[in-house]
């Protein structure tokens, strides 16, 4: 059963990939209006454009039926963009961005993706549409793009957690740690809770994880979205 649902994801991929007819807008980019896509006027993904447009671009996320269609970035300073858009006009929304503890490869056990929840459900902000139980049942696609082909991941888990620096108190080096993770992802732990979590989802420490990270209204708190990498398929 597990080879077949695998296939059916890479299937599923393929079928998305190949249905990519228009260019995706990215809000995050119409800061001094400006307008970046993912695809060219052929549906094509271009990713020399994305990276012309801005360097420290790596990556694309989307989440559908939520408004996550961004780029991610990474610079050479931490948390450079947490007040940065990603077209480099400081100020909200900011760009979504990985810290240098990542690498850019999506070969890390996990890769910690942080953005502001925003009121308006930009960034980050509708991640909290799954709150709800109903839609986090209907939905668990999530799409990473990158220079070579997408990725397909596995929404499996949403956790509050606490607000400290989960890949300082996890280190993807270390095998316990990266168990450890896992545990908290199904089960939470004295400051942490795990608030949906779907059933028959198969987790090892060999696994590739992205964990995408906002803000709750309590600043003692973020709010976690992980999704666990499925399959890879490189465009043609």
């Amino acid at each position: 059963m597990k080879s077949k649902r695998i296939i059916g994801a890479v299937i599923a991929v393929m079928f998305f990939v190949a249905g990519l007819m228009q260019p995706f807008s990215a809000n995050m980019a119409e800061a001094k209006g400006k307008t970046l896509s993912l695809t060219n006027s052929e549906g094509a993904v271009d990713f020399a454009a994305v990276q012309a447009y801005n360097p420290d671009i790596y990556a694309w996320i989307v989440i559908p039926n939520t408004k996550v269609n961004y780029p991610v970035v990474q610079s050479v300073v931490d948390d450079y963009y947490i007040m940065r858009n990603v077209d480099g006009s400081k100020g909200y929304p900011g760009a979504l961005y990985t810290n240098r503890v990542n690498t850019k490869t999506f070969q890390d056990f996990n890769t910690v993706i942080y953005g502001h929840n925003m009121k308006n459900k930009t960034a980050f902000g509708s991640l909290h549409y799954f709150d709800k139980a109903d839609f986090f049942n209907k939905n668990q696609d999530m799409y990473i793009y990158t220079a070579d082909g997408v990725y397909y991941y596995q929404i499996y888990s949403t956790v509050k957690y606490s607000n400290a620096l989960i890949l300082d108190q996890y280190p993807n080096a270390l095998e316990t740690s990266r168990q450890e993770y896992i545990n908290l992802t199904l089960t939470g732990y004295a400051k942490s809770k795990v608030e949906h979590v779907r059933e028959g989802v198969e987790l090892t420490t060999e696994d590739k994880l992205v964990t995408l990270s906002t803000c709750i209204n309590d600043a003692r708190y973020r709010y976690l979205v992980i999704a666990k990498q499925i399959s890879f398929v490189p465009y043609k």
